[in-house]
């Protein structure tokens, strides 16, 4: 899973207080990754860009808005049985709404409009809930439509291979693209799949995984490891004796309760700040 690596682990230990002795990393994985699903699932996200096919009926209006949420790229977009040029098709990748230009004459947009008919929208999209950086340059030359394109930027520091980059420009052309190679020298990067044109000047922003649900998912995970740490005390105990009196008496957990409360406290208010958010741009 997305969260799944060594670093993640070790936080979520700390952060839930239990010791190996109690909890193995094999068992925090699967913690883990039940907890990346549900978030997944409930807020209809994914954490890293995925594709995905919808067919839905239109709503005979201007604008269609997509199920998942975050759409990053349009790939394929048909409309009945006519395939639309995804260089027309505009994408506002926080409300996940989309248009489709008809005419660009005397710089004046028609849009088509989305037929209510049965499954008559059919579109291939790449999605996630990515944060934007404050890395950012432009390109020197306008790009055209193609895979393993290649991008010379005015200032390639910061970017890297297999990172994502969002491309936006003043001719309201936006998507994302891979980074498949760097080449220092020619100050060019190399993008997976470009499936629109660019104009010169577009900014091309790197982004990254966001923090938000990145440090929700840890704070829930490290309350459901505390959880099954605490449960497994009560397998423990210690004893002592008193003149000829030996007690023994099971250890107690009391020292879990303030770190697993501010847990708690920490993890809802980041998941208000999700739902906030998703208000926002929804």
């Amino acid at each position: 899973m997305v969260f799944n690596s060594t670093t993640n682990i070790n936080e979520i230990r700390a952060f839930s207080g239990a010791p190996e002795s109690l909890i193995s990393d094999s068992d925090i994985k699967v913690i883990l990754d039940k907890i990346t699903k549900n978030v997944r699932e409930l807020y209809n996200i994914n954490f890293t860009p995925i594709k995905t096919i919808e067919v839905s009926n239109g709503n005979n209006n201007f604008g269609y808005i997509v199920k998942k949420r975050f759409p990053l790229k349009i790939l394929e977009l048909k409309i009945g049985n006519e395939s639309i040029d995804i260089d027309k098709v505009h994408l506002k990748w926080n409300s996940g709404i989309i248009n489709i230009q008809n005419n660009t004459s005397n710089n004046v947009s028609r849009f088509n409009v989305f037929p209510g008919q049965t499954n008559s929208v059919k579109i291939k999209y790449i999605n996630a809930w990515m944060d934007k950086t404050d890395i950012v340059t432009e390109n020197t030359e306008a790009l055209t439509v193609g895979e393993n394109v290649d991008i010379i930027v005015e200032d390639i520091s910061g970017l890297n291979k297999g990172e994502w980059v969002w491309i936006e420009g003043m001719d309201r052309r936006t998507e994302v693209a891979k980074i498949t190679v760097v080449n220092l020298i020619n100050s060019t990067i190399t993008v997976d799949k470009l499936s629109q044109t660019h104009e010169e000047g577009s900014l091309i922003t790197l982004l990254k995984k966001s923090e938000l649900l990145s440090s929700y998912v840890l704070y829930e995970s490290a309350i459901s490891v505390a959880n099954n740490a605490i449960g497994k005390t009560y397998e423990l105990s210690t004893g002592y004796t008193i003149e000829d009196v030996q007690v023994q008496v099971g250890v107690p957990w009391t020292h879990w309760k303030e770190n697993r409360e501010g847990n708690i406290k920490k993890a809802n208010e980041l998941k208000m700040q999700i739902q906030n958010k998703l208000l926002v741009v929804g």
